[in-house]
């Protein structure tokens, strides 16, 4: 009866016999073994190199050279491995030539795993999922503690007062460590860049907790209901933070923000934090940013102008946008009756719906080239507008986004009358407006 085995062939160059070489090989080794029953061989040839084989009865097939490099310190790689019949099922009958045939057909395995500073982080198991390997700064026990796939930490199962969560995650998952009341303090890696909503809510005991600079996402109410938390630290790198973040954290006495205020005031997150409780930003305490501003230089670095970031600043009559932001919110500049002008800088691929709407001190306006989407009432009552220019890479301009733009007499296109017919206009996205054609800047 035929059985396959399945091979593979490791080759490491620069094998020095150290204990961190073998320690890296008896990671993979182990993993193999609790994963796939499979067993890893070493062969050291005295000649500076190792060679690993992996098999389950015999070498007489299959050896195959699957990874061959120097010893990585930082690495991701796979492994492939063919299946192969055991020579002593191996029948050479004429008579079963068909069959053999049929049996010789190769299969494929692949195992993927990541190493870094010379030691096995994480693997990519038979379904796809990212699995811990057998070190991976936690221990045996532990990792039966963690719910992790692809990345994401679902669900923590353990009851520890000290959780160093590992540097395989990638996203902490939605209520991940709800209502683990005996959590203490949590140290999140740098791998970590997603806090899903109510990841830490009802942790009653949880005191401190160090939210890495790789984070980009905190969700809504993450810590809502952590009653012994008193200060917490949010780095710049957060660029969307939800709203009840800290609700009902009773102890909090403080948060800081690496940021300005304007990206804490972008970001909306007065609203994540209770209205008692000091925000100190990078350039002084965090306020809401009054109605009466008259001038407002965004930071460097920020990459989106968030919903309804400036809406209501009537006073707002000058807007610097660095280079850095790519989207211009819903809202974000909604109402600002005395910005007469602002550049969109190349870079901005969307300017979101109701983005500048009732600006009426709003007399031009030039689209660059980045721009693919214009949203749906996004300029509607600039009643000043009296020039717009649109970029031929827009594909797409939502309804009534110039509407009522009673004083709009010139509208440039800068491709060509066949190009501007592909473009997908919105329903009355002109309704109002005086000019009726528009000019384009190629034949």
């Amino acid at each position: 009866m035929y059985r396959p085995d399945w091979h593979i062939y490791i080759h490491m160059n620069d094998y020095d016999g150290s204990s961190e070489h073998d320690k890296l090989l008896e990671d993979l080794a182990e993993t193999l073994e609790t994963s796939w029953n499979y067993h890893l061989d070493l062969e050291n040839r005295g000649d500076g190199e190792l060679y690993a084989y992996l098999n389950e009865e015999s070498l007489y097939y299959g050896q195959e050279t699957v990874w061959d490099g120097d010893f990585p310190e930082n690495h991701s790689f796979t492994v492939e491995a063919e299946e192969v019949r055991d020579d002593d099922d191996y029948d050479n009958d004429d008579e079963d030539d068909e069959d053999d045939e049929e049996t010789e057909k190769q299969q494929e395995m692949h195992l993927t795993w990541k190493i870094e500073g010379g030691r096995c982080v994480s693997y990519i198991d038979e379904d796809g999922h990212d699995r811990l390997c057998a070190d991976s700064n936690v221990d045996t026990d532990a990792k039966a503690k963690f719910k992790i796939e692809d990345g994401k930490l679902k669900e923590y199962k353990g009851s520890d007062s000290s959780v160093n969560i590992p540097e395989v995650v990638t996203e902490i998952g939605e209520e991940a460590f709800k209502d683990c009341t005996a959590l203490a303090s949590v140290t999140i890696p740098a791998s970590v860049t997603k806090i899903g909503w109510r990841a830490f809510s009802g942790c009653t005991a949880l005191a401190s907790v160090t939210i890495p600079a790789s984070m980009t996402i905190i969700g809504w109410g993450t810590f809502s209901g952590c009653t012994a938390l008193t200060s917490a630290s949010i780095p710049e790198s957060v660029t969307e933070i939800g709203e009840k973040v800290f609700d009902d954290c009773t102890a909090l006495k403080e948060v800081r923000y690496s940021g300005t205020q304007v990206q804490w005031f972008m970001m909306k997150g007065f609203k994540s934090v209770p209205e008692n409780v000091p925000v100190y930003c990078s350039d002084g305490d965090a306020q809401p940013i009054s109605k009466d501003v008259t001038e407002i230089s965004i930071p460097e670095g920020v990459t989106k102008i968030g919903e309804s970031a400036f809406k209501g600043c009537t006073s707002l009559a000058s807007i610097t946008i660095p280079a850095s932001v790519t989207e211009i919110g819903n809202s974000a500049f909604n109402g600002c009756k005395s910005l007469a002008s602002v550049t969109i800088p190349e870079g901005v691929t969307k300017i979101g719906d109701e983005a500048f709407s009732g600006c009426t001190a709003l007399t031009s306006v030039s689209i660059p080239a980045s721009v693919t989407e214009i949203g749906c009432w996004a300029f509607e009552k600039c009643t000043s507008l009296a020039s717009v220019t649109i970029s031929e890479c827009v594909t797409k301009i939502g309804k009534y986004a110039f509407e009522n733009c009673t004083s709009l007499a010139e509208i440039h296109y800068t491709g060509t009358k066949e190009q501007w017919a592909d473009v997908k206009k919105g329903e009355d996205w002109n309704e109002g407006v005086p000019a009726k054609s528009v000019k384009f800047d190629k034949k």
